[in-house]
């Protein structure tokens, strides 16, 4: 009999470049030929992540910096147990090759694509990347029967047309769409006044989803909410409910941070391509596997954050 594992969340950073500049970048990552500094080798990646799989209920996301940029990245998809990729949420751009075996890339839990509107007008406000290069990506990945979602960044200039972008993707062949709110983090900061929702604004997102049917032809949408979202959120619950959204609570869910130098943190959005803002460890430096398992013992890992996400809204087929 298989013991009951406890839930982690789990975000690890496998590279700090990027191909893009995208100016709500949280990350803050570095561009391509800047020095990345020290990096997880493909064994520390393959080796932490079987380790968090074997001693947790772990839902991990593997990012960047732009993921596909990591050359060896089909070496450590292909060093780790079937069971372990199901287990992984993949995020990339869209424009980078895939440079990673279709049967890799069909394997994982999730291969999600981050947009941030149907419309490059939309998109390039924060992310200068045109959507024909995305949407010729997720072509090919219908062609080749690869599941993917969208990630969709709600930014002050997309949020009132969130049904016509549900529209406009489905229309493209998407089944599945995660939403969430821009956050002032990272680069982000200095774009609060232009960017960030106000309550008014997310309460339009939350009455759409009530008053508005969804696409038959959409299989998923999830709608993170971070802890200022949660009330309003709840005072809609029965309505939601009843539109086939099953409210999920995250908040006495562990969150564990890895960057690509090896500091171990808590929230992703706190994490920088240069420095963990709670950064309690390093892989290299400690034996990091006592640590996590000590402070996942003594709550340590459920240190809350204004911009981490506390309740998901989730509609699936």
């Amino acid at each position: 009999m298989n013991p009951v594992l406890n839930p982690l969340n789990v975000h690890m950073y496998l590279t700090p470049l990027c191909n893009l500049a995208c100016s709500h970048c949280y990350y803050d990552a570095k561009r391509i030929g800047d020095d990345p500094g020290r990096m997880l080798s493909v064994d520390d990646v393959v080796d932490t992540i079987s380790w968090l799989c074997k001693k947790f209920e772990a839902d991990l996301h593997l990012e960047g910096g732009e993921i596909f940029l990591r050359p060896d990245l089909d070496q450590i998809f292909a060093k780790l147990a079937p069971e372990y990729l199901s287990l992984l949420t993949v995020t990339t751009s869209g424009i980078v090759p895939m440079q990673v075996s279709k049967e890799r890339l069909r394997a994982l839990g999730d291969l999600r694509i981050s947009v941030e509107g149907h419309t490059d007008e939309l998109q390039q406000m924060l992310r200068p990347a045109n959507l024909d290069r995305v949407f010729r990506t997720t072509e090919m990945l219908r062609t080749n029967a690869i599941p993917f979602s969208l990630r969709v960044t709600l930014h002050r200039a997309n949020v009132r047309k969130i049904q016509e972008m549900i529209t406009s993707f489905v229309a493209r062949g998407v089944e599945r769409i995660s939403f969430f709110e821009y956050q002032p983090v990272g680069r982000g900061l200095a774009q609060i006044n232009q960017h960030t929702l106000s309550d008014a604004d997310f309460e339009f997102v939350l009455d759409t989803l009530i008053q508005e049917p969804l696409n038959p032809l959409l299989r998923v949408l999830k709608l993170s909410l971070s802890q200022r979202r949660v009330a309003m959120a709840l005072e809609r619950q029965s309505m939601l409910e009843d539109q086939g959204f099953k409210f999920i609570e995250l908040t006495a869910i562990p969150n564990l941070t890895i960057n690509s130098n090896g500091d171990l943190g808590i929230s992703p959005w706190l994490a920088t391509a240069t420095k963990l803002h709670d950064c309690f460890a390093n892989i290299f430096e400690t034996d990091f596997r006592t640590e996590i398992e000590r402070r996942f013992i003594s709550d340590e890992s459920r240190v809350p954050c204004p911009y981490t996400s506390e309740f998901l809204l989730r509609y699936k087929v």
